[in-house]
């Protein structure tokens, strides 16, 4: 079997990965989604065609959607596919998807304009989060408390220049009891249960969360089994906030992170993810 693995660099994710699909004596073939080019000939399309499948583990978005497209175009499979990778890396289609199929998710909305973006906050009721609506590891999301706050910062976004930043996804703010869930689903089972805790309102482990092992019940595992079908995913990472109303579905990861809670989950997220993709 020839497994295509897509990377920007090399983490530690990615070692564990390679390590074990090398145990496997299937043939990898690494592909660097920066230096290595896409050429639309039939030498180079026939040298891809080769290959079963291609996981991908890009941290561009950006380079991922370029690969997976080309390589979905050409009939290769990609893990995950497209589609999936562009819904998880635009929180807005993410949202879209998550009401299409009836999933709890916090109250959201989007606007394009200053000031339906402070009417739509009002709404939504303060304080509410504004986030940019692709971007991970907790980057540029803002708590707004009150109506001047909200000006300062659209302003501030404004002056950004990034079409991305005129696109205003607000959200309202659930007050966590200090923590927040990722659980991993690969395939059609979801392997594992984090808590990320942490003083701060963001419970990334990027700005320097604590993780604790969380207990599977019936109620996250059917939130992360329908949020994985509502994107399409073969192997993702769900984020849940308990709530007053329950537990919430606030983002699906399409390129699923696990170096710093792999003790905590307890289990061989690595071999997992290779035993799905071989079979």
């Amino acid at each position: 079997m020839n497994v295509g693995f897509l990377y920007t660099l090399i983490r530690e994710e990615e070692k564990l990965i390679l390590n074990e699909l090398r145990k496997t004596n299937e043939n990898i073939i690494k592909i660097d989604d920066k230096s290595n080019k896409i050429k639309f000939d039939k030498k180079t399309i026939n040298e891809y065609k080769n290959l079963d499948v291609v996981l991908i583990r890009s941290i561009s978005l950006r380079n991922a959607l370029v690969w997976s497209k080309f390589f979905e175009t050409i009939g290769v499979k990609t893990i995950n596919s497209y589609d999936c990778i562009k819904t998880c890396g635009d929180k807005y289609l993410t949202s879209l998807k998550l009401i299409e199929h009836d999933i709890p998710t916090p109250k959201t909305g989007v606007a394009l304009d200053e000031k339906s973006a402070i009417e739509l906050m009002k709404e939504i009721g303060f304080p509410c989060v504004i986030k940019p609506v692709t971007g991970s590891w907790g980057r540029m999301i803002s708590k707004i408390n009150d109506v001047d706050s909200a000006k300062a910062i659209l302003e501030h976004k404004k002056h950004l220049g990034s079409t991305h930043h005129n696109i205003y996804y607000i959200q309202e703010y659930i007050k966590k009891p200090g923590r927040d869930i990722r659980t991993i689903v690969i395939g059609d089972k979801v392997i594992g249960a984090i808590f990320r805790n942490s003083d701060d309102w963001k419970t990334n482990t990027a700005t320097g969360a604590t993780t604790t092992l969380c207990n599977l019940n019936q109620e996250i595992i059917e939130l992360s089994i329908n949020a994985k079908r509502a994107v399409n995913g073969d192997i993702v990472s769900i984020d849940l906030l308990e709530s007053d109303n329950g537990i919430l579905v606030n983002e699906v990861n399409g390129v699923t992170e696990f170096r710093k809670s792999l003790k905590t989950y307890g289990i061989d997220i690595p071999k997992l993810m290779v035993d799905y993709i071989l079979n």
